[in-house]
């Protein structure tokens, strides 16, 4: 069953991504949780009831909405079942409100670690910090520091992540390693009889983040008629291909993202569809039938048609299939700039060009279609339209520069750099644009056809 919140709001927020609009919580009925839990604390001989599965299933959401995450996986109140269902300290009385507490210590320790620690390591934790203590309120006020100190495994990474800073490999292959101690570092202390461990989270994991700049609106108004089954239709086959993404960028490893990551894999995901940020072909390149070209703002009837015209995952994997082609398209267009550009030196030109032809390393399209990866730093004299996204700004920044380009190389080198050391003495290290400072000195160039005239070869007449 999905389960929205304002289902109005999720189809337009898929697409314009405000605040908590599109938070999506995949989740199953009270009732197969109610099955699921009671199967994994029947071997102690507990059970809840279907209202406490109703409660745990709302305390979810709030937990959810608290941490600002969209769960995508099976909740993890059933992983947390399944490894306290024999525990001692798990009764009649208290299983309920055991499950609650706990649940609401995953969540809040799900988003406290990087997106690398997997859930199965944060579980383990909370039933081996659960056993030590013997009270679920007493875990839920442990620090993340503390609590994951009783996970082996998460432990053991870290420890392993620390000793790989002080070893060394030189160039002929061999190994050198050096005593922590030598170094001041302490490696995590961890105990599983009831004590407070002593040392602190570390680790070199890190959370990824992407620059993420503010989402423009795709659905222009949402007043147009729509009919409510079409819309749910197309509210599911979004969020089924949300998920697949999400478990895609996880890795497996974690059930549920941050809001901010479930936002931008949302736009991305949007993007690739042809549903937002100026998508367009180039060259010839041809969209899927589900594809609306040159949608700038697409309407709420054109959103519901895409996602229902075929199953959204081959949708989504037929728009990267566009999005490598147009990548290789824009990699020459770089190469017809460099092969037309006169030898004119301009620091941000260059690095810009040289930035761009590692596109096929640093596009992200199946995370991240929507951002511009490049680092773009030279001045157009006509700037690109800075609500295109993604490849659309790479291809129209390209065709710029490619106007003004050839009309730079129509005059022979040495008058352009004559021109710009007169007008910009530092135009190689300035970030200025060398058609616009050419321009309005046209008539001080001189153009290579006259030059190419000069030496224009007469017809031999022999001297009688």
């Amino acid at each position: 069953m999905l389960e929205v919140i304002s289902i109005d709001h999720v189809l337009e927020g898929m697409m314009r991504m405000e605040a908590n609009e599109a938070l999506l919580v995949l989740a199953q009925t009270p009732e197969s949780m109610l099955d699921a839990i009671n199967r994994c604390i029947e071997k102690a001989g507990v059970f809840i009831t279907l209202e406490d599965a109703r409660a745990l299933e709302e305390q979810r959401t709030e937990a959810l909405l608290a941490v600002e995450r969209v769960e995508f996986g099976t909740p993890a109140v059933v992983a947390i079942a399944e490894e306290i269902g024999e525990s001692p300290y798990l009764t009649q009385t208290n299983a309920a409100a055991t499950l609650a507490r706990l649940q609401n210590a995953f969540y809040y320790l799900r988003d406290e670690l990087p997106i690398e620690v997997p859930d199965e390591e944060i579980v383990e934790a909370i039933r081996n910090s659960f056993d030590g203590q013997g009270d679920a309120a007493e875990v839920a006020a442990m620090s993340a520091d503390e609590l994951m100190a009783y996970s082996e495994a998460y432990v053991r990474a870290q420890n392993e992540e620390r000793l790989a800073k002080y070893r060394i490999v030189d160039d002929e292959g061999r190994a050198y390693s050096f005593s922590q101690a030598e170094w001041g570092v302490e490696t995590l202390d961890h105990s599983l009889d009831g004590t407070s461990p002593s040392t602190p989270h570390g680790g070199t994991r890190t959370r990824r983040h992407q620059d993420g700049t503010e989402m423009t609106g795709t659905i222009s108004d949402w007043s147009h008629p729509a009919h409510k089954a079409e819309i749910a239709r197309a509210c599911a086959a979004f969020a089924k291909l949300l998920t697949y993404v999400a478990k895609l960028y996880c890795m497996d490893d974690s059930s549920s993202i941050s809001a901010f990551e479930a936002q931008q894999l949302a736009t991305s995901v949007a993007y690739v569809l042809g549903i937002a940020g100026g998508a367009r072909s180039l060259g010839g390149v041809q969209r899927p039938v589900a594809y609306a070209p040159g949608i700038l703002d697409a309407t709420p009837e054109e959103v519901v048609r895409v996602l229902n015209s075929a199953d959204p995952i081959d949708l989504w994997h037929e728009g990267l299939a566009i999005l490598e082609k147009r990548v290789d398209t824009a990699l020459k267009l770089r190469c017809e700039i460099l092969s037309t550009m006169p030898p004119i030196p301009n620091i941000a030109l260059r690095d810009t060009l040289t930035s761009l032809g590692k596109l096929k390393k640093l596009y992200d399209m199946r995370f991240a279609a929507h951002e511009v990866s490049c680092s773009i730093d030279y001045q157009l004299s006509e700037p690109v339209d800075t609500l295109l996204m993604g490849m659309d700004y790479i291809e129209a920044w390209l065709e710029q520069l490619l106007k003004e380009t050839r009309w730079i190389a129509q005059f022979t080198t040495e008058s352009c750099v004559a021109v710009l050391e007169h007008v910009c003495p530092d135009y190689c290290g300035l970030h200025v644009n060398l058609y616009d400072l050419l321009l309005p000195h046209k008539e001080e160039l001189t153009t290579k056809a006259s030059v190419a005239s000069r030496f224009v070869l007469q017809p031999y007449r022999a001297v009688v």
